[in-house]
């Protein structure tokens, strides 16, 4: 399979993976107990003909499948809808609102997660280090098994002043720099363990190849041969695996918005699930989701091109 014909791929599954997020995602919320539009007014009963006003306004006076095809038509437009309330807001700008505070912990999480997992593997491998090899494999195991919730919930818990703890972070957040700092270790914490495993796993392997062995002979040092010639040759399945685990990674972030109450896109989601607010949820899983999976099609593309191997796995597949 060429190159050409393996991204090609890629962009069709993404394309289905969509169509078939935005029917589960968009059923789910209507299939939730409850009617959004009485929540409106709260403990004040309305009216019948009040009632029929916002319900034929939302389009939730149609039957189902005539809701979710109006949706898809306007989805192909650029249009996500507009939020459930008294006075409605399109869905993109409430979402564009809250994205940039998300794309920061995204971005830097897996900037920090690629250098830490980086930095702990190859010093994992260096033979003269023996120590620290046994404490960085046990540390990324206990990471491995930390859920994302116990870990932001136990920073948060320790070091900020909301449960009489040091009071070095601020909580709630308030988008300051030292606001990110415990939210982010816990997200890197969360991804750095399984990386560190694979890229080790796939160290070892190179490791004992012929050019490795040649470059020992050669006169190399453990360093270089580690971090420069066995990493660059082990990269591929490791980026492959971190684009499929980018899903993960915004599951991570959702959780951690709540926690630390970040005014993100998955603290957004969480609270329109509460009001049933359907056209903010699908739109919400809808921009996370394109981010995850764009990023894991670019992996998988990158991945394929350093290592040829992915792409015959894929044409076996097929």
């Amino acid at each position: 399979m060429t190159l050409g014909s393996f991204a090609r791929r890629r962009v069709l599954q993404a394309l289905v993976t969509l169509l078939a997020l935005t029917l589960v995602v968009h059923a789910g919320i209507s299939l939730i107990p409850g009617d959004p539009v009485r929540a409106l007014f709260g403990f004040v009963p309305p009216s019948p003909a009040e009632l029929a006003e916002l319900r034929a306004r939302y389009g939730l006076d149609q039957p189902y499948p005539v809701q979710y095809l109006s949706y898809l038509t306007q989805l192909v437009q650029g249009n996500l809808g507009v939020t459930i309330s008294f006075t409605p807001q399109p869905v993109k700008r409430v979402v564009a609102a809250t994205l940039p505070t998300t794309a920061v912990l995204i971005g830097v999480g897996l900037l920090l997660q690629l250098t830490t997992a980086y930095g702990l593997t190859v010093l994992s491998m260096l033979r003269r280090s023996r120590l620290i090899s046994a404490l960085t494999w046990w540390v990324a195991v206990v990471a491995t098994a930390a859920p994302v919730i116990f870990t932001a919930w136990a920073l948060r818990s320790y070091f900020t002043r909301g449960y009489q703890g040091l009071d070095w972070f601020p909580y709630p957040f308030d988008g300051t720099a030292k606001a990110y700092v415990l939210p982010l270790i816990a997200l890197v914490t969360m991804l750095t363990g399984p990386v560190v495993l694979l890229f080790r796993s796939e160290l070892l392997g190179t490791l004992r190849s012929t050019f490795a062995r040649f470059a020992m002979a050669s006169g190399h040092s453990d360093l270089r041969i580690v971090s420069v010639h066995a990493a660059k040759a082990s990269a591929g399945p490791v980026i492959a695996y971190l684009g499929a685990s980018l899903g993960y990674l915004l599951t991570g972030v959702v959780i951690v918005e709540s926690v630390y109450d970040i005014p993100g896109v998955g603290n957004l989601i969480l609270d329109s699930v509460a009001r049933r607010d359907r056209a903010v949820v699908v739109g919400g899983v809808l921009v996370i989701s394109v981010l995850a999976i764009i990023g894991g099609m670019v992996a998988d593309i990158v991945a394929a091109a350093m290592d040829p191997r992915i792409r015959l796995e894929g044409d076996g597949a097929r």
